[in-house]
């Protein structure tokens, strides 16, 4: 259950963040990523929605498909049992339009899987690839900040159980090498070897 934190920080107080600089040339590399033509495209304002699929940044990559967030509706519905074109459009009131859109989208993406139930007339249900479960992790960490930030005193509505160990669970990420949480003011970030060698990373 989400209270209010003292110990939050905001602006200047968080401190150092992800735009640090261990390499030269590389100051602010996750604030805006320059696309393949090396212009940096920012629609902050406006009301085109800026296509960030190829930008050399596997956080832009992501939002560019789990930033809709019926896609990320989608699968949440999936990673609970739902698996039917007529179930997915009732549980979240989808228009019908979007939803065939937005589960191609996913399909296509190879999130999900078109799998026949039945030949006739021919029906296909939704099914998560491996790709697609592996979403999950991200929707049990969004779960978690929005149970300590985004809940009143009422609590929780949505409760995640872990069965491997029979608790009630809050996702946590950790560092993949100390496997101690962590935390921005301790992360910085340079150019992996995808960085485009030709790409200079731009800074706003």
């Amino acid at each position: 259950m989400a209270r209010p934190n003292p110990d939050r920080v905001t602006g200047d107080a968080a401190g150092p963040s992800l735009h640090g600089n261990p390499r030269p040339g590389l100051n602010g590399l996750w604030t805006i990523c320059p696309s393949r033509d090396g212009t940096a495209r920012n629609t902050m304002g406006g009301v085109k929605r800026t296509d960030t699929s190829d930008w050399p940044c596997t956080i832009a990559r992501s939002a560019a498909l789990l930033g809709d967030h019926w896609n990320l509706l989608l699968i949440r519905q999936a990673c609970l049992g739902t698996r039917r074109f007529d179930d997915f459009q009732s549980e979240l009131g989808i228009g019908r339009n979007i939803l065939t859109r937005r589960l191609t989208q996913l399909v296509e993406a190879g999130l999900m899987r078109r799998v026949e139930y039945q030949e006739h007339p021919p029906r296909s249900e939704y099914r998560l690839t491996q790709q697609g479960r592996e979403v999950f992790p991200i929707l049990a960490a969004m779960a978690a900040w929005g149970d300590r930030w985004l809940t009143g005193p009422e609590g929780t509505p949505l409760v995640l159980h872990h069965t491997g160990c029979d608790h009630d669970m809050q996702a946590e990420v950790v560092c993949g090498a100390c496997h101690l949480p962590i935390d921005v003011r301790e992360v910085t970030a340079f150019a992996g070897p995808g960085y485009p060698a030709d790409d200079d990373p731009a800074t706003v």
